[in-house]
């Protein structure tokens, strides 16, 4: 699966102050590190090989992510 980078400076912000108030929760860090494998990647498939987890549950985590910002950060293809 493609993906596509969709944060615009709003959103960029916004996932500041996710990471920012998530900082002592060990979860949300996951989720956070998971995006950075995402991000680098630009693929979940590459993402849950490198940090050896399945791919729904990177996925899962991403998709918490974007509903904790309101909207998606990568668009499926």
């Amino acid at each position: 699966m493609d993906l596509t980078i969709i944060l615009v400076s709003g959103q960029l912000h916004d996932l500041l102050i996710v990471c920012f108030k998530m900082r002592n929760n060990m979860n949300d860090l996951s989720s956070l590190h998971c995006f950075q494998a995402v991000y680098q990647s630009l693929s979940i498939s590459k993402a849950a090989l490198k940090l050896n987890l399945s791919k729904a549950s990177v996925s899962k985590k991403i998709l918490s992510l974007e509903a904790e910002l309101g909207g998606e950060l990568f668009v499926r293809s």
